[in-house]
């Protein structure tokens, strides 16, 4: 796992297992690790870990930190979105999908500051014709708008 980064099929279970019983004693744990493994923006170990509950009674120090990883998380995947063929880009747009829904969560805890240049950034994200036009960024991109809405 260390050296590829990548995570074998037969641990994905495992892994789910332990951020889920980590979210309550370590919980920077528990999203750094689900912010990891997660390939899909509704899986419910991923549900589980960041619900709004959990995400509200969390420091804002850690709330802020957490957002800024997704925005480098989307910000890395963004230009490795493009491709050649589905197939290679499958892999990027389930890890936008879950980025792009961790930050939705994280936003309404961010000062207001950090709030708007996140914002202004979504923005841009959304310029870029491969997520604007792609079908499976809507959901979590819609999501995150609402959140945002709900700011203003």
């Amino acid at each position: 796992i260390e050296v590829t980064g990548l995570i074998p099929a037969n641990c994905q279970s495992i892994l789910e297992l332990a951020a889920g019983n980590l979210s309550v004693l370590a919980p920077e744990l528990a999203v750094r690790l689900i912010l990891r493994i997660s390939n899909y923006d509704e899986n419910p170990t991923l549900t589980h870990v960041l619900s709004r509950t959990r995400v509200a009674v969390m420091p804002t120090y850690l709330a802020s930190t957490l957002a800024q990883t997704c925005v480098s998380v989307i910000e890395y995947a963004l230009p490795r979105f493009v491709g050649t063929g589905r197939q290679g880009i499958i892999s990027w747009i389930e890890r936008l999908r879950v980025a792009i829904e961790a930050l939705s969560r994280f936003i309404l805890r961010l000062e207001p500051d950090m709030a708007e240049e996140i914002f202004d950034k979504a923005l841009e994200w959304y310029r870029n014709d491969n997520i604007a036009q792609d079908i499976w960024m809507r959901q979590p991109i819609r999501r995150y708008y609402q959140v945002l809405a709900r700011l203003l």
